[in-house]
């Protein structure tokens, strides 16, 4: 989630960029690098309606399997690196939302661009894999928001791997409040204040297909449910959000 990527509406990275990192194609050496681009389809912002193209950069570079700088994964450091357990700290970047990103959030205050910091931890057990996290606005929303995935992959030809999952994601009454809170009445919405709860349940899939040895693409397909106080929100024009797209990956 760390870039110079344009937040003309809200974003987010981890998880549309999730499927493009899930493959492990073999690398050597010191370092490891993924290079890719693509495009999907998605609200204009978290609970619209209306859909919108969104680019996705891909750039993800990891330093003797210990430091990594990534678009998807943000800056951080493995401290435990077993050979299937990964967990430590990093910074990520929440770019907001602006009130002009849609017009029904004219008089809204807008979400500025967030540094978080926070903790993660990965477990794969043959074709299970298992991921949580946790992340603190220090400045934007200052909130907390965490999450837990659970997915299972397999091969389904000898180019061909499908992974299918679910995840949620939860949240304090400070990040609610600035995605999907409504200070004061504006012509469009009545005010209104959520308090800390779940904020979506969400179901994937991405389907990969190794080109060569070292490129390969990926079409990833997500369907979520807004959930608790956010789905109450006069914000959450609709509770159903889905998500597909494609990226075309380099990696060395």
């Amino acid at each position: 989630m760390l870039g110079s990527v344009p937040s003309h509406a809200q974003q987010d990275y981890e998880e549309w960029l999730s499927g493009a990192m899930s493959t492990r194609l073999g690398s050597q050496g010191e370092w490891r690098v993924v290079m890719g681009a693509g495009a999907g389809m998605a609200p204009e912002y978290l609970g619209d309606d209306n859909y919108e193209g969104k680019p996705l950069p891909l750039v993800d570079i990891e330093w003797r399997g210990t430091y990594f700088a990534s678009t998807q994964r943000g800056l951080g450091v493995n401290i435990l690196r077993q050979r299937s357990t990964r967990a430590g700290p990093r910074f990520t970047l929440d770019l907001g939302r602006d009130s002009s990103d849609a017009t029904v959030l004219a008089g809204l205050p807008d979400v500025d661009q967030t540094v978080e910091f926070g903790v993660f931890a990965q477990h794969f057990t043959r074709a299970w894999r298992f991921e949580a996290d946790l992340r603190m606005g220090l400045n934007g929303h200052e909130g907390i928001i965490g999450s837990l995935d659970v997915g299972l992959g397999g091969a389904l030809a000898d180019k061909t791997s499908l992974i299918i999952g679910a995840n949620i994601h939860a949240a304090d009454e400070k990040y609610l409040q600035a995605y999907f809170g409504v200070p004061t009445a504006t012509a469009n919405f009545a005010a209104f204040a959520p308090k800390a709860g779940l904020r979506d349940v969400t179901g994937y899939a991405t389907l990969t297909y190794v080109i060569t040895e070292n490129i390969y693409v990926t079409l990833d397909l997500k369907a979520s449910l807004i959930s608790g106080d956010a789905a109450e929100s006069p914000i959450s024009l609709s509770d159903d959000q889905y998500f597909v797209g494609s990226v075309l990956a380099y990696r060395f």
